[in-house]
């Protein structure tokens, strides 16, 4: 086990911030974080570092204790063997590439021969060994968040921490270092935390999602699960579902292994999965498993007879209003089908994208 936190609490005076979490990564995964603003994901992530102190729990790192509150351990953090990718990057405007990634090394008084093959093998690995000598200015922003990145690599650390690493680039520029970073961590086989607001980074560079809401784990699952699976309303809205339908009445189990789930609007749906322990939201279904088609389908389960409300051009998709026996829908296709304001469609949900979240 490369991680693992316990019961961690953490408060600014009577504040509770982070509220008993308990989070483990394998040795060698990708974990990402995420949740909105004020989770307490960067927090926790500041935890593990040794840069931000907890109120109570327990923090291992390969089987070490780094802290634990009741047998009084707290190792400081430069002796906890991990790095840590900032958000805004921190690189030094006065030095240059080598000398950014080498300042830690010379803190260290590591011998200059080693500083040397250390830095250029830790350059060769994002692409930036013919930068060496180039002032840091003078470098875009993806250039310098490989900086960033080599920089933790040089220390060999057992774990990397990201801190919203891509959130200061553009959107093409973070989409290619998202595959790059998730390619380079993988081939080193170094376990990787990371922390995000995105649910799209969530679900493309991890192994495993932790949903964070007002310092409380909502869901720990691989990526699939998450997305597909949410197990609580607050989950399915955060990872994108569009549709919150509500219930007229708690549902029995009907036709093997669906359930029939019967809407404040009077229809029923069937959905895939057991009737979860907990109160019910309601059912989740995502605007993309709502395509709207011109003519009533044949055959198949949950076909609705819905009306155009609304429609918003978005590039290659087609967004869509629409009403529902009274219940207000978003729905999203291809924008090569365009369908007119009052007209009637038909959509066709699979149970299995129907889902029955907790509140």
């Amino acid at each position: 086990m490369a991680l693992e936190i316990v019961d961690l609490r953490i408060r600014y005076g009577s504040l509770e911030v982070v509220k008993g979490v308990t989070i483990t990564a394998d040795a060698g995964s990708h974990l990402t974080l995420v949740g909105p603003s004020g989770c307490g994901k960067t927090t926790i992530l500041r935890s593990i570092a040794g840069l931000e102190k907890p109120s109570g729990g327990r923090i291992s790192l390969f089987g070490r204790p780094v802290y634990d509150s009741d047998a009084g351990i707290e190792v400081s953090a430069e002796h906890r063997d991990v790095s840590m990718v900032f958000q805004s990057y921190a690189i030094w405007p006065h030095m240059t590439v080598f000398e950014n990634v080498a300042y830690g090394l010379r803190l260290r008084k590591v011998a200059r021969a080693e500083i040397d093959r250390r830095v250029m093998a830790a350059l060769a690995m994002v692409g930036l060994e013919e930068q060496a000598h180039r002032p840091s200015p003078m470098l875009s922003g993806g250039q310098q968040q490989r900086v960033a990145l080599a920089r933790s690599f040089v220390f060999d650390p057992k774990i990397l921490l990201f801190d919203e690493p891509l959130s200061n680039l553009d959107a093409k520029l973070r989409a290619q270092m998202r595959h790059e970073l998730k390619e380079l961590t993988s081939r080193l086989g170094i376990t990787a935390v990371y922390v995000t607001h995105d649910q799209e980074e969530a679900l493309s560079m991890s192994d495993h999602v932790v949903v964070l809401q007002s310092g409380i784990v909502r869901q720990q699952a691989d990526p699939f699960t998450t997305y597909f699976r949410p197990r609580n309303a607050f989950v399915a809205d955060f990872m994108g579902a569009s549709n919150f339908l509500p219930l007229e009445r708690r549902p029995a189990a009907t036709d093997g292994d669906l359930v029939e789930a019967r809407l404040v609007n009077g229809q029923s749906v069937l959905c895939a999965g057991a009737i979860p322990d907990g109160d019910l939201a309601g059912v989740a279904v995502k605007a993309s498993h709502l395509s709207p088609q011109a003519s009533r389908p044949p055959s198949g389960r949950n076909i609705w007879e819905v009306t155009v409300r609304q429609r918003t051009f978005v590039g290659d998709l087609m967004e869509y209003s629409l009403d529902w026996k009274g219940l207000e829908l978003r729905a999203r296709t291809l924008s090569s089908q365009i369908f007119e304001i009052g007209e009637t469609v038909y959509c066709c949900v699979s149970p299995e994208y129907a889902v029955l979240v907790e509140t």
